[in-house]
Formats: C-alpha cells, structure tokens, sequence
C-alpha cells in the first residue's frame, strides 16, 4: 500500500534533476536500498510514460505537474494508508463537526486495527496539548475534543487550508490532495457548503470596506475562519486575555465575542497595505533593542531605520497572535534561510530571546527565517542602483514580506521596474499589466500561466547562477551599483523636498 512517505519521494523526483540514490538517501534519511524499493513500489502504480529508472545510481523520471497531480488526485483508500499524523488531523477536523466521533467505525473505514486506534488515541492527547485542547472519551460512543472552540475551530482552519484552493474567495479541491485530505475537504464540504455564499460576501465586504488586500494563504484563513464560525457548537467560544491588543474591525453584527474573536484571529493575517497596529510600548522598545544588537554586531550600515522598526513591529505583532495560537505557517520557501545566512539568522535567534521571554511565545523556524529575510531586504535596500529595467511581473502566493526579500535579492542581480505582484487569483490582471518577464516559483503555478498562454520563468527563491542566466537570456541587464547625476538633478528639479525624499525612496 502507498503512503505519505510515497508520495513524499515522487514530488521530489518530479521537482529535480540529476538526482542519485545517494541525494535521496541524505534528503529523507533512508539508505539507498530503501529508497530502491520505495522507487520500485512506486513503479507499480505509475503509468509507463511516468516511470521511474536507476541506471547505477543515477535516477530519471519524465513526471510533470499534472501527472504528479493526476496520480495522487486518483488515490482511494484502497490503496495508500494514511500516516499516524493525517489520521490525528482527519480525527481533530471530524470532531470540530460531531457531538461525539466514533473512532472505532472510523477505523474500520480505514481498515486499521483497533490497537493502533488505542495507540493513536495517546498521541493524539500529546499533540493537542499544544493547543490547550483536550480528549474526553464516552465509554461505548467515542470521543470528543474539549477546550475552548475558538482554538479547535483555529486548530481545524490550519487542517482544512492545506486541502483548499482559493480563487476570489471561490473554494476548491486542492488537486493533489492524498485520500485523507480529501477527507478532510468532504467534511468541510459536507458540513459548512450551506453557508459558503455567507462567507464569501463577507470576505469581499470586509476588504472592500477597509481597501485592504490580503495574500493567497490569508485568504484560506479568512474565509475558512468565516465559515466555521457559522456551525453552530454545542458551547460557545471563550475570549482568552493576552498581552497584546488585537485589531479593531467589524464584521459580526450579533455576536460582540464573535467580533473580538475575529480581531484576535486577524491580527496574524498579513494585509496589503499594512493595516495600523495598535502601539504597544514594551513591543516596541524590544524591537528597537532587536534592531540596535543586530546591527552593532553584525556591523551593519542601516539608513532606513524608522521604516525597518516599523516592519519588524508589524512582523512581529501578527507573530504573537500566530504563535499564541499556534498557527503555523509551513513556507518550504525559507526553508534554507539559515544555511544561506547562517551568521545573521542565528543572531537574530539569540537576540530575540527578550522578546521570547515577555511575550512567552516561541518562534517558529519560519519566522527567524522570515526575520532574517527583512533584516536582509533592508541591507541590500540600502544600496543604490541604476535605473535600466526589465519590467518584471512576480506570480506567487508567499507573503510580502518573503517577495519583498527575493526583490531585493534581484534588484543586486540586475537592473528591473517590477510593474506588479500577483497571487493566483489575479493572473487574468496579466493582460491589462505590461511587462517583458514573468517570474514565479512553483511548479504548480508555471504549468498554470503556461495553461493560459504565458511563457514564465521558475527560479529558486534563493537564486543562484543559474538562475541568474536564465535571466539573462530573457533579455535582462546585470545591475550596476553606480549613480547617474544628471538623471538624479532632472528627477528632483523643482520638486518640493518631501517629494524629493518619496521619490528617492521609490526609485532607488
């Protein structure tokens, strides 16, 4: 039977070249003879044109995105076995919407013995521990999960996102889900359909009504949250006090706990533009001893500095919300941040034990990455640059502040005008948007932009030489660091000085 750990491999050989054993062995900690017979497994399943071959050590495979998504899409029950982790997530989302979940019928579902379910079960009380959720078991009936809803409800929105796209708000069926993440989505879809169309509106409305724009993943945790507000629970959600104070929006017209719900819950969505955070004195007197110590010892030369405190006071307010809740957000992105700025991203680990400790909230991986990142667009910002660009189109569904790094990083390669930033929902804004090169990350979204008659680039988000070529081949120029005096007098002639200073900024 296939696994997780199957389909684990085959992404990965459909997302590189010039693979060996040896590689794979390294990356999933297995020794090469497992991985042969793992390939071989997965030969048994996979149509010709899409099979796997081991010349010595050497591994080849012809496998696009679409066949990747068409053979894990195809996958029943009858043949792959969910992983301990899929059936606790599969166990936490159906609880969200019984009284009492019945795991013994659940079990024989799966064809999975009842002593496994016994051993699951202890496990499970472990991983919900970290939420400040609980098990209470109905002799003969089931379980169910105690606490406070509003950390099930988050705890379920974080499951049921990794199963879902999002198209303007529109939900669908993610097409590489596993059998236990269209599990997942057919409970979502079975129990919260009715109240789709609420969501949406609501969704729209809000943004409308505050001109903001949120990103592909805060749009999962938008509606996602919306419609699970709307089932109705057996008791209501409890408001916790914490230490920094949430947003102030409305959207619950009946519900004042609902409203301050809500506001706790998108303080950690990452809005475009920034919404104005509440000012948190202690918050900001830790950021700015963050920034002096990072910049002392990293001997750093910073200009900016009002406009860098400000990102990381923004960063790391919806941080505290995030971590408080224990949202996290999975980037394999900035995954080898700390390999690719090993010094400062460990500095900025040990420096933000302050701000650990008051808040007594730990950061994730993710975020010292994601730090590092700022930290970093900030250094390279700081240097100037010429003005002959390429006009460059980024499609991508990362945060800003991720994107906002990789521009910098680009702008230190070569010369470009970056004319927008999309997510997958706004490709069809592509006609409309004049650009010379379209740059995204994914495979997923290279074969879609391709779909729609786009010829876009994939680069690796820490670019390397290739990437750099394939640049280069498209027509762009390697970016000079010098000044052009005569540009810079006709930019600012008889321009007032706050002009001067704003244009300045936005062009250099």
């Amino acid at each position: 039977m296939l696994t997780s750990s199957h389909i684990k491999i085959l992404k990965y050989v459909m997302n590189n070249t010039n693979l060996s054993l040896k590689t794979m062995s390294q990356t999933f900690n297995k020794t090469t003879h497992m991985i042969r017979k793992d390939l071989a497994f997965l030969n048994l399943y996979l149509q010709k044109k899409n099979q796997i071959t081991i010349n010595q050590s050497d591994i080849q495979a012809q496998i696009t995105y679409n066949d990747f998504t068409d053979f894990v899409g195809s996958l029943t029950f009858e043949s792959y076995v969910p992983s301990q982790i899929e059936r606790l997530k599969v166990i936490i989302t159906l609880a969200y919407f019984e009284s009492v979940l019945n795991l013994s019928k659940l079990y024989n579902y799966w064809g999975i013995s009842i002593t496994t379910k016994k051993r699951d079960v202890l496990v499970l009380k472990e991983y919900l521990k970290v939420y400040n959720l609980g098990i209470k078991s109905y002799s003969g009936k089931g379980i169910e999960i105690v606490g406070n809803p509003l950390r099930h409800r988050l705890l379920v929105v974080q499951l049921i996102q990794e199963c879902i796209d999002v198209h303007d708000f529109q939900i669908h069926r993610r097409r590489a889900n596993s059998p236990s993440e269209n599990q997942i989505f057919d409970a979502m879809l079975s129990n919260l359909n009715q109240y789709v169309s609420y969501a949406q509106e609501k969704c729209k409305q809000f943004l409308n009504d505050y001109l903001l724009q949120a990103n592909y993943y805060s749009k999962k945790i938008f509606i996602l949250y919306i419609l699970l507000s709307r089932f109705p629970l057996k008791k209501d959600i409890e408001i916790e006090s914490l230490i920094l104070e949430p947003l102030n929006f409305y959207l619950f017209e009946n519900s004042r706990v609902e409203n301050i719900a809500f506001n706790q819950v998108i303080s950690m969505i990452d809005f475009n533009p920034p919404v104005s955070l509440p000012y948190n004195h202690k918050l900001y007197y830790l950021v700015n001893n963050l920034y002096e110590a990072i910049v002392q010892q990293m001997n750093l030369s910073i200009v900016t500095k009002t406009q860098m405190l400000d990102e990381l006071y923004v960063f790391i307010y919806r941080g505290y919300f995030m971590n408080e809740f224990k949202y996290v957000y999975n980037d394999q992105l900035i995954k080898n941040t700390s390999q690719q700025f090993p010094l400062l991203y460990l500095t900025i680990k040990r420096e933000l034990e302050p701000i650990r400790d008051y808040f007594q909230v730990s950061f994730q991986d993710e975020q010292i990455s994601s730090i590092t990142l700022i930290f970093s667009k900030w250094i390279t910002k700081n240097r100037l640059f010429t003005d002959n660009r390429t006009r460059i189109v980024i499609v991508t569904n990362v945060s800003y502040e991720r994107i906002a790094y990789f521009i910098e990083q680009l702008h230190t390669l070569i010369d470009f005008e970056l004319t927008a930033t999309l997510d997958i929902n706004e490709i069809n804004q592509l006609n409309d948007i004049t650009h010379d090169v379209i740059i995204t990350f994914s495979n997923r979204i290279h074969t879609i932009l391709e779909r729609s008659g786009y010829t876009p680039v994939k680069l690796k988000y820490f670019m390397d030489n290739d990437d750099l070529l394939v640049l280069l081949d498209k027509g762009c120029s390697l970016a000079s660091l010098r000044l052009i005096a005569k540009d810079i007098v006709e930019l600012l002639d008889d321009k007032p000085k706050d002009t001067q200073i704003s244009l300045l900024k936005d062009t250099y």
